[in-house]
């Protein structure tokens, strides 16, 4: 599939993506150019088209096969039948010894049709049709993850520019309140000792200011490497989810119900199921319907023409390979047992997967409660000092505590609230719901229904293949 074959599909204003970057900015367009710009995602979606075309190959065993055969060339011929033509034999010959030169033609139309195989087209074509079902899971599965990406980029850039912000607030607190001790000190009445520390606490604001704007540009780049465009001006602050899970039991339900590796790990048992089907073939005969026709002239000796019309019923049936077929169905057993441990395995890593995230997004909305009590205790402290400070019951250095104490409490609080909708969709992504509830239009490599071509020939062997099950 093409690149811009899938953008048309996947955004239909794409183009919005980058005229919006002077207007607002959503998280739903920062997922959905990641998706349509994402090599890994496009490798999947191009690994399920390739699966695809090989479910198309394995139909045509169904349909009958034609052959075309013509030659044509000069021909030496010395045979049983030549040499009785030899005239020392009373024969008529152009060759005294027995040998005849002549000009050969051939022709031949062959046209076969498998009758019965053990039904080793059927499992193959429907190994195939699970095998397409297991890779589109995974090109979801890779949406899934891939989103999550977009989304912490995007909710990363949003943290850091708030944190940059508060910096900055924080150091013209900090030189306000150094330019107040200076004029006091200035004066004769403040402490050359408590201008020197106030001194040092805005140079400590600078340098985390400075370090903020570095995590800033980090920030920044990874945005541009993982969705592919520059940071917008304005970036839309995402709220809650709409659609989310009440707790852990409802989001483990949701992860074993929906996660598309899950999924593709159900199909991929069925794929081998269907290949242990196909190892089995191989012990009952097969037999094809034969049509030919060949149009010979001046073969094997014989001046003239040799014409044939023929139609055969075959049957092929090998009775001994060495042991080989016997070990490749032992072999599709163990295989089939691998692939449902693989299963159960998965199965595990979704349960694991869910309760993580989901203990990590609760954690994160009970700190806020805290949080949000720090942040309004300093602020109450720091109204009281300014107060007692007119006063002259606290000094400029208490008001800088403050300052710092109040500065803390609201990058605790930025901080929570980063983490605390990360781990929303940290949630969605366990369960595989992110996507969906990002109203994204996953392209139709990401739905498990492969494509329907001759639907009604393989159900012709569903009523009779169950002494092969």
């Amino acid at each position: 599939m093409s690149k811009n074959r899938f953008l048309k599909i996947l955004l239909p204003s794409i183009a919005l993506t980058f005229g919006s970057q002077a207007n607002a900015y959503t998280l739903q367009e920062a997922v959905a150019n990641t998706l349509a710009t994402s090599p890994d995602f496009l490798i999947g979606t191009n690994t399920r088209d390739m699966v695809d075309k090989e479910l198309r190959q394995s139909y045509a065993g169904f349909l009958p096969t034609v052959d075309m055969a013509a030659g044509w060339g000069e021909q030496y011929t010395n045979n049983p039948t030549t040499r009785a033509a030899n005239p020392l034999l009373g024969g008529d010959t152009r060759s005294a010894t027995g040998t005849m030169t002549e000009t050969r033609t051939e022709f031949s139309l062959i046209a076969s049709q498998m009758l019965f195989d053990g039904f080793a087209v059927y499992h193959d074509v429907e190994g195939k049709k699970a095998r397409v079902r297991a890779e589109s899971w995974r090109v979801n599965g890779s949406a899934q993850d891939i989103a999550l990406d977009a989304v912490q980029a995007y909710l990363d850039v949003l943290l850091r520019r708030e944190l940059v912000h508060l910096n900055r607030d924080n150091l013209a607190n900090h030189e306000r309140i150094y330019g107040q001790i200076q004029k006091r000190s200035e004066g004769g009445i403040g402490r050359k000792a408590d201008l020197d520390q106030a001194e040092g606490r805005v140079a400590l604001a600078r340098t985390n200011l400075m370090a903020e704007e570095a995590n800033l540009r980090d920030a920044e780049t990874e945005f541009l490497r993982k969705i592919g465009i520059p940071v917008p001006n304005h970036l839309v602050r995402p709220g809650f989810p709409r659609f989310f899970p009440q707790n852990e039991h409802n989001a483990v339900e949701w992860g074993l119900k929906r996660h598309p590796i899950l999924r593709a790990s159900v199909e991929d048992v069925n794929v081998v199921r269907e290949e242990r089907k196909v190892a089995k073939s191989p012990f009952v005969p097969r037999f094809d319907l034969q049509l030919g026709m060949t149009r010979n002239h001046n073969i094997d000796g014989t001046t003239g023409d040799s014409d044939d019309n023929s139609a055969m019923l075959r049957m092929r049936w090998n009775l001994f390979s060495g042991g080989k077929d016997l070990a490749n169905l032992c072999r599709a057993s163990y295989k089939m047992q691998t692939a449902q441990e693989v299963q159960n395995r998965a199965h595990r890593q979704v349960v694991e997967s869910v309760r993580l995230a989901w203990s990590t997004y609760t954690t994160a909305k009970r700190q806020m409660k805290y949080f949000k009590e720090h942040v309004d205790a300093s602020v109450r402290t720091t109204e009281a000092y300014q107060k007692q400070f007119n006063i002259g019951q606290r000094t400029l250095l208490d008001l800088l505590d403050s300052e710092n104490e109040l500065f803390g409490a609201r990058v605790s609080l930025a901080n929570g609230k980063h983490q605390e909708l990360l781990g929303t969709y940290r949630v969605l992504n366990a369960t595989g719901c992110l996507t969906e509830e990002l109203n994204i239009a996953l392209p139709k490599q990401a739905e498990p229904r492969p494509t329907a071509i001759m639907d009604g020939s393989s159900r012709f062997f569903d009523k009779t293949t169950t002494i092969f099950d």
